[in-house]
């Protein structure tokens, strides 16, 4: 997917809901005090250093964006910064943080989803089920057009969600990691294109070019969404860590 621009209309909406406060992590960043009109941060490595424009903060937060900045720059340095959007857990944390703020969330409902994650068995994660593991057959030899090839079939273990009668559904598929050695479930919100809020229908056109539609969350659906957070903790035990790291933060 490509990076959204630090302009960009529905970036900056999701920056304006943001409040930058005092203890806040937003990656490997601590946020300690205001500086001037920046802000002063411990990063996990030990540096200290001053962030003068906080906007990029609020870019990392949000994730996916240009012009941001999670770390004093040792996760560049060590791992490049495609690394750094870890589990993308970003997106769900911002959105549960104004979710809560705006009380279309509970304190009680996080606190459930927290204690239902922290009782989980380190053997009941996705990522450590023999069952959702890929397969590939064995190869066999094959010929076409006159190249000889190793020809084998892979399967992807396709696990889907149905959120109780609404027309919205998960799925949770085992794939290969992007940027490392190894496999991961990654999950997928699905929903149909009429439960999107627009000022013009959008069935049966092609939506145009930067044309934005709103997938609102309420009283009558935040359910999903709070079933998805769940969904996400049982992905693997660093989601889980994640998932529980931001209910922490947003009792806070």
């Amino acid at each position: 997917m490509a990076m959204r621009k630090s302009s960009d209309p529905e970036v900056q909406q999701l920056r304006n809901n943001i409040t930058l406060q005092e203890g806040m992590k937003i990656n490997k960043l601590t946020l300690l005090q205001r500086e001037g009109t920046g802000w002063k941060c411990k990063c996990d490595c030990g540096n200290i250093i001053v962030v003068t424009r906080p906007y990029r903060l609020k870019n990392e937060l949000i994730g996916n964006v240009q012009d941001h900045t999670g770390s004093c720059g040792c996760i560049q340095s060590k791992t490049g910064p495609k690394n750094a959007n870890r589990n993308g857990t970003k997106d769900i944390d911002i959105k549960a943080q104004i979710f809560y703020d705006w009380k279309v969330i509970s304190k009680e409902s996080l606190i459930s989803i927290k204690n239902y994650l922290q009782q989980l068995p380190e053997n009941s994660f996705l990522d450590t089920n023999p069952e959702l593991s890929i397969k590939r057959t064995h190869p066999v030899s094959k010929t076409i057009n006159g190249f000889d090839f190793m020809w084998t079939k892979v399967e992807y273990p396709l696990l889907v969600y149905k959120f109780g009668n609404f027309e919205i559904v998960a799925e949770i598929k085992t794939t290969e990691k992007q940027y490392a050695i190894g496999t991961q479930p990654m999950l997928y919100l699905c929903f149909p294109i009429t439960e999107l809020e627009n000022s013009e229908n959008l069935l049966g056109r092609t939506a145009l070019t930067k044309e934005l539609a709103n997938f609102v969350i309420n009283d009558n659906n935040v359910k999903v969404f709070l079933e998805m957070l769940k969904l996400f903790g049982t992905l693997s035990k660093s989601h889980n860590k994640d998932i529980i790291r931001i209910i922490d933060v947003i009792l806070s």
